[in-house]
């Protein structure tokens, strides 16, 4: 029968010894209390100092009435009956990348972010929570799993990212970037993203990642040249050109560029771009300019 078991608990190459860390081999060993066919932990040692992020090794190793120890005196290192695990007491942050705070968002776009937490703590699941601002669903929350927008269990409406659910988002395989699938935005709508993490050991994020007044704009911007007017002829050296330009709310126009067209002697369906680099009227391709 069993006449006793010891552990010992590693970090690297220091073993806690009942007392504090040490580097002594033989210290490393501490008798357990045996419990039936269990082992517990032996209250006669101080429980350890762990320290955050830190990685640690329990083995143990059982000895009988015969005093064989098992794996001759090595426990059950390196086998798949000793534990490794990571003490991890920190939350986790995410950052989202796309759309920008107060930005804009296309059709198509996807939220998108990077998850980080502290060595050797590994993201979990990434939450990402959507509401409309404005519109008909205004303070009305995006979920996935019903495809639609909703006040039940508002505000706490959070789209979960991991492997239990791939068909929401994408999570990286090192847990540091991160994508929901869904883009259920409307033209003219404005939406707030709220972005929270979980980690392996059961820490939250302890502050949301937020991107606020996200504006979808889908609509094109339009321009116009007002001086010189089309089909004006100059006689005099032009030494201004001015237009306007618009865009329909929430979308603001951003830049104007303009290309230069030299008509060709005999009309205006032939002809060549200025090139700003060679300081020529020979571009056959349109260029444009700020």
């Amino acid at each position: 029968g069993v006449a006793g078991t010891q552990i010992s608990i590693s970090s690297g190459a220091t073993y806690w010894n009942g007392v504090s860390w040490t580097n002594v081999d033989g210290d490393k060993w501490m008798f357990a209390n045996i419990v039936g066919s269990n082992w517990e932990w032996n209250p006669a040692y101080d429980v350890p100092v762990w320290t955050d992020g830190h990685l640690y090794r329990v083995v143990s190793k059982a000895s009988d009435l015969a005093s064989n120890q098992e794996v001759s005196g090595a426990g059950n290192a390196g086998t798949s009956r000793d534990a490794e695990f990571v003490y991890d007491i920190s939350g986790p942050t995410s950052t989202i990348t796309y759309p920008y705070d107060r930005g804009y968002v296309s059709a198509g776009g996807k939220i998108t972010g990077l998850a980080y937490d502290a060595p050797n703590g590994i993201v979990k699941k990434v939450y990402v929570r959507i509401m409309q601002t404005t519109g008909t669903k205004k303070d009305h929350y995006w979920n996935v799993l019903g495809s639609t927008w909703t006040l039940a269990g508002a505000p706490e409406v959070w789209n979960e990212i991991s492997s239990d659910f791939p068909a929401n988002g994408t999570l990286s395989p090192s847990a540091t970037w991160w994508q929901l699938n869904d883009t259920p935005w409307t033209t003219g709508i404005s939406y707030d993203i709220n972005v929270k993490t979980l980690d392996k050991a059961g820490n939250w994020s302890v502050i949301y990642s937020t991107a606020s007044d996200v504006k979808a704009d889908f609509t094109l911007p339009s321009s116009s040249v007002t001086y010189p007017a089309n089909n004006d002829d100059m006689q005099t050296n032009l030494t201004v050109i001015s237009g306007s330009a618009s865009d329909t709310a929430p979308g603001a126009v951003n830049t104007v560029k303009l290309s230069y067209f030299k008509c060709s002697p005999a009309d205006c369906n032939t002809g060549n771009y200025w090139d700003r680099a060679a300081h020529n009227w020979l571009s056959p391709t349109e260029l444009f300019y700020d």
